[in-house]
């Protein structure tokens, strides 16, 4: 995937996390396709016309972007990931993330057609809870069903 490409798409996913534009039903429905789904931090999901009501309501809140990436899965299917810092401009607390995205481009324009947010607890990870996580992980096998 081009440099270009992964510039453009990190562009449009900190566009959606810009406060004026989370307020902005118009600039939302730019960027977001008319079957976009979201699985929410706390689980649950949304459609673009919920998100869409529901983001002018939040808090007012500032996001930092860290760990970047974004691969071209399909000729104009694009997975981003990230991690989000996100800090309530009242509180000033501040939560953190890790995101995935999909953008889709269709008649030249990308669009989010998923997202899913994961909380993140920032807890140092021991060097033996990182071994016995390892070795759980090399224990375990994937089992398909259907």
């Amino acid at each position: 995937m081009s440099e270009e490409l992964a510039d453009l798409i990190s562009g449009l996913e900190a566009e959606l996390l810009q406060p004026r534009n989370r307020k902005s039903a118009d600039k939302l429905s730019e960027l977001i396709a008319e079957e976009f789904i979201e699985i929410g931090e706390s689980g649950s999901r949304y459609t673009k016309k919920e998100v869409i009501g529901l983001l002018p309501r939040q808090a007012p809140a500032r996001y930092a972007i860290s760990d970047f990436q974004a691969n071209e899965i399909a000729p104009d299917l694009v997975l981003a990931t990230y991690t989000a810092a996100k800090t309530v401009e009242e509180t000033g607390s501040t939560t953190h993330s890790r995101r995935s995205s999909l953008w889709r481009r269709r008649e030249g324009r990308w669009q989010v057609v998923f997202h899913q947010g994961t909380p993140v607890h920032k807890q140092p990870m021991s060097d033996s809870t990182a071994d016995s996580t390892e070795e759980a992980l090399s224990r375990s096998t994937l089992t398909r069903t259907g």
